[in-house]
């Protein structure tokens, strides 16, 4: 851990612990990673919004929902606003900004499906 990090550690525990929206925007995938790894790496943080331009899916997917449970919502609201809740009640927006590409509802859905076991919360009709 860095020293910054130890000074917050140290100095602002309550801060962490009574923190309940996380919201990122103009960074990175990489830098989202980075920024929950290292300040929040033991909670989970009731909800994230996460405004990202250049989307390393795989990587973004496994930062943003660690820690999080079986999700039983999951809602696209268009190519490039998705909502995700699980069944503790900790949710995930994410928004991805690119004027020349759009984000597909699949991709977003083939990621959570490795990261979140997504193929054991939904059931099978019939």
């Amino acid at each position: 851990m860095s020293a910054v990090g130890h000074v917050f550690a140290d100095h602002f525990p309550p801060l962490v612990q009574a923190l309940r929206e996380l919201e990122f925007s103009g960074i990175t995938s990489a830098g989202i990673a980075r920024v929950l790894a290292t300040w929040f790496s033991d909670v989970v943080l009731p909800k994230v919004t996460a405004c990202v331009e250049d989307l390393d899916i795989d990587l973004f997917t496994r930062a943003l929902f660690a820690g999080v449970g079986p999700l039983i919502v999951f809602q696209a609201f268009d190519e490039e606003n998705f909502e995700a809740r699980d069944k503790d009640g900790h949710i995930r927006c994410i928004q991805y900004v690119n004027e020349d590409l759009t984000l597909p509802a699949h991709a977003v859905w083939e990621q959570l499906s490795i990261h979140c076991n997504l193929h054991r919360t939904v059931r099978k009709s019939g």
